[in-house]
């Protein structure tokens, strides 16, 4: 187990009163890592003391080092691993045990499986487990379905809380008996509008960059390059709108397993001189800046993160009506909801779109208002703040002395 990060050494009991929490997720990619980050940097630094663990080897690794943020990297993979996994749940159970916290938050199922099961055995007083998109949700067949059902049920009993990040995963895991009504809370991610302001990159020159002409529309997806996020599909999309000669680019953001076979696509699909693979970047908000129209093609999501973002933005998004989406896009107000693995409904909604600047400029404004309404980060903030402080009084947990 390596360790980075900054004094003072959080291993050592302290007489302080703050709430002691470990922030456990499999890896910092997607939204799990942002939510992660954030939740270690926003919540009260007089109230509670944040330590996260994570399986390293994703670009936002090096964000928790810079902030300065106690930061333990330990053996997990987000595959079926199971001897790095299982060295990685010594390594967790040691952690746990000197570090003796007062809740351990776990996310995503790799993660929410070592760390319960570690925790329950370090006699950690609060567990808490948070999944932004169940997996036996995702396509599993036959009987891995059932395993990991299996699973969930078998570790309820051990988990005091439940967290998602939508009222449609709320009800799915309800609807399989793996989590009590009682024992869950529904909190919506958020997103930083403040993170807006400090990127002031130029537009034009960003453009550049990337390789685009600022004369043209841009069209983007950002996002991993893996089976859900079915870039492919984006990409039939594209080539359906070039075929109408309409002149338009397209931006892809993000990195992923499937790149090369991606950039292969576009080859095949005679695209490639239209469609740009920026690659993984830091700064987001400066790719939403030069994109008008974000697309999501996902066969399913918890929560995206990259959609919040461009609604804070004041950008329309086309996406896949699934699960997590349809709770963030208004369709027809805010964005433009297509079905599954449809390239030509996502061509019509882009074409749309770019054909009308008054359109995207109504749905911008709509999105804007409502990310304000449901979808900031201070919100977010408070009602974690809340969960936590409500499970020490519920545990009768005083914070009032601790052993040296």
């Amino acid at each position: 187990m390596k360790r980075s990060g900054i004094e003072p050494d959080m291993l050592k009991r302290t007489n302080g009163r703050k709430i002691r929490i470990l922030q456990l997720t499999t890896s910092t990619v997607g939204g799990p890592g942002r939510l992660v980050l954030d939740l270690a940097n926003n919540l009260d630094k007089t109230r509670f003391e944040v330590s996260v663990a994570f399986g390293p080897g994703y670009p936002l690794d090096e964000v928790f080092l810079k902030a300065g943020i106690e930061t333990f990297h330990v053996c997990m993979s987000r595959n079926i691993a199971p001897l790095i996994n299982a060295k990685g749940f010594f390594q967790i159970y040691r952690l746990l045990k000197q570090g003796e916290f007062d809740i351990v938050h776990t996310h995503c199922s790799i993660a929410g499986f070592l760390g319960r099961i570690a925790a329950k055995l370090a006699g950690c007083p609060i567990i808490i487990f948070q999944d932004q998109g169940f997996a036996f949700t995702r396509g599993s067949l036959g009987i891995v379905k059932y395993i990991y059902l299996f699973i969930e049920r078998l570790l309820e009993p051990i988990t005091d809380q439940y967290v998602t990040v939508s009222n449609t995963l709320k009800q799915i895991g309800l609807r399989h008996n793996i989590m009590r009504p009682n024992k869950v809370t529904v909190i919506y991610n958020g997103i930083d509008p403040r993170q807006i302001e400090s990127s002031s990159a130029d537009k034009v020159i960003k453009k550049k960059e990337l390789g685009l002409d600022s004369s043209f529309p841009v069209v983007g997806i950002i996002g991993r390059l893996e089976p859900q996020k079915r870039v492919d599909i984006f990409l039939k999309g594209a080539s359906i709108i070039r075929k109408s000669d309409m002149e338009t680019q397209f931006l892809v953001v993000g990195d992923g397993p499937l790149r090369n076979k991606l950039e292969a696509v576009a080859e095949d699909l005679k695209i490639k001189d239209k469609v740009f693979f920026a690659g993984w970047k830091t700064d987001v908000f400066e790719m939403l800046d030069v994109i008008d129209v974000l697309c999501l093609t996902s066969s399913w999501e918890g929560m995206p993160l990259v959609v919040l973002e461009a609604m804070a933005m004041g950008k329309p998004v086309i996406a896949t009506k699934v699960r997590g989406i349809e709770e963030v896009v208004e369709d027809g107000k805010t964005g433009i909801l297509i079905p599954l693995e449809d390239p030509h409904a996502l061509s019509e909604a882009c074409m749309k779109l770019i054909r009308d600047k008054a359109l995207i400029s109504i749905m911008g404004r709509e999105a804007r208002t409502r990310f304000e309404q449901l979808f900031t980060v201070e919100r977010m903030i408070h009602e974690y703040e809340s969960v936590y402080t409500n499970m020490i009084y519920k545990k009768g947990l005083s914070l009032n002395s601790r052993k040296p």
